[in-house]
This record gives C-alpha cells, sequence and structure tokens, in this order.
C-alpha cells in the first residue's frame, strides 16, 4: 500500500467535511484550504499561532492529536521526523491512524 492509498476507504476533512478519496489527497486539500488553522478540534483550544497548534498536538501525544499533527504537517516537517525516529521510520503506523480518525464513516 503506497503512502496515499486510502485502502477503498474515504476520508473526511476534520474542519470542513470535505471527502477525499486518499491520505494525498486529504493532506493537499488541509495545505490549500486550511493553512491558518489555529484550533484544535478535539479541545477546542485556540492558539495565536500554527506553532502553537502543533505545540500542543506534541505535548498531547495521544493517538488522535498525532493523526491530526501528522495530517497538518508537510512530509519533512521536525513533527513529522520525530514520530517517524520513535516508531522506526514506519509512516504508516501513522497513516492507519488518519485512515482510523478521519474515515468518512467516523464522523
Amino acid at each position: 500500500m503506497s503512502d496515499g492509498d486510502g485502502g477503498g476507504l474515504t476520508l473526511k476533512c476534520p474542519f470542513c467535511g470535505r471527502l477525499c478519496k486518499n491520505i494525498n489527497g486529504l493532506k493537499v486539500h488541509v495545505a490549500m484550504n486550511h493553512k491558518k488553522v489555529a484550533h484544535c478540534i478535539y479541545c477546542n483550544k485556540r492558539f495565536k499561532r500554527f506553532s502553537g497548534l502543533m505545540k500542543h498536538i506534541a505535548n498531547m501525544a495521544d493517538e488522535k492529536h498525532i493523526a491530526l499533527g501528522v495530517l497538518l504537517q508537510g512530509a519533512n516537517a521536525r513533527f513529522i521526523r520525530s514520530l517517524k525516529r520513535a516508531n522506526g521510520y514506519d509512516i504508516q503506523y501513522y497513516y492507519n491512524l488518519i485512515r482510523e480518525y478521519f474515515g468518512a464513516g467516523k464522523h
């Protein structure tokens, strides 16, 4: 399975509800349409900057926050690199979290 393969699962944007066919499509949609997001969809906390949201996500360190962080960050971001090191560079684990938390049937 490739990084962006949704495995037949439709994914739902956590910010606007748009449906995407795969992870790459969802990541592109979020990057293009929700660049200025500065609130946590799980805690409803608001931040002045995106970096504050990412610090919050890193500090929470539970699976749902990590899935959100992976969705919001590019492949070479420090957040993603640290996750890869923590999990033996198995990015598929994190893509599976995105499928679990943002699958269209989950919301």
